[in-house]
């Protein structure tokens, strides 16, 4: 599924794109360049992209650790791995700046939004406001049944209790809900939050999840500026 805009594009993989890390396809590439991608450790951290001259034979693909990725430059193509968790794309059009966030419930519960947003003012500064927001597939409060550990963490913010449903003896957790509550309360729009690419991942059988399958098969999401 690809998004164009004029001056940046987001491809949200699906089963038929799919891939075991770390080996990464030698066709996988977007205008000439194969995405950068990260040891995702469901994390709070990231890194920000400050060489227009990174690609992948200057990067150690699935070696840097951390969940979300951030540049200015064009033509460097950010790349996240998902198979449940929710790929976060944000973009700042006045700054001409992109993130690609790797959101699993626990980075959720640690607020690597908020973590991104303060990384793109410190270091960029952009504003929340001038942001767009893409949600991409993962698992969805039909499916995403959770047990007491991540309900205690998710209980603890104002809004948790919102985002948890009840079905007979299972409670469902609603991951794109959660990060879209806190991004709002962070000053994003919530009319810049796009969630029309936010399938879900469990019960669509064109895309990988782990939460269905149980194995190592991943589909990505990619952004990139022009």
């Amino acid at each position: 599924m690809l998004y164009n805009n004029s001056f940046f594009s987001i491809f949200f993989g699906t089963k038929e794109q799919s891939f075991v890390p770390p080996v990464v396809p030698e066709s996988l590439k977007f205008n000439g360049r194969t995405p950068l991608f990260l040891k995702q450790i469901h994390s709070n951290h990231g890194f920000i992209i400050n060489d227009d001259k990174y690609d992948a034979s200057h990067w150690q693909q699935f070696k840097n650790q951390g969940d979300y990725i951030i540049t200015s430059y064009p033509n460097v193509v950010l790349g996240i791995m998902t198979a449940d968790c929710l790929p976060i794309i944000l973009v700042d059009s006045k700054k001409k700046l992109i993130a690609n966030i790797h959101a699993g419930w626990r980075g959720s519960v640690l607020k690597i939004t908020k973590h991104v947003l303060n990384s793109l003012s410190t270091e960029f500064n952009s504003n929340p406001t001038d942001l767009e927001v893409f949600f991409g597939p993962s698992a969805q409060p039909c499916c995403y049944s959770v047990g007491p550990e991540l309900i205690q963490k998710v209980t603890e913010f104002s809004f948790g209790h919102s985002t948890l449903s009840s079905d007979n003896s299972q409670t469902f957790f609603n991951l794109p809900g959660f990060n879209r509550q806190m991004l709002i309360e962070a000053g994003i729009r919530p009319t810049s939050i796009n969630t029309s690419f936010n399938t879900c991942t469990i019960c669509n059988p064109d895309m990988c999840s782990y939460r269905r399958d149980k194995n190592k098969e991943r589909q990505f999401t990619a952004v990139w500026l022009h």
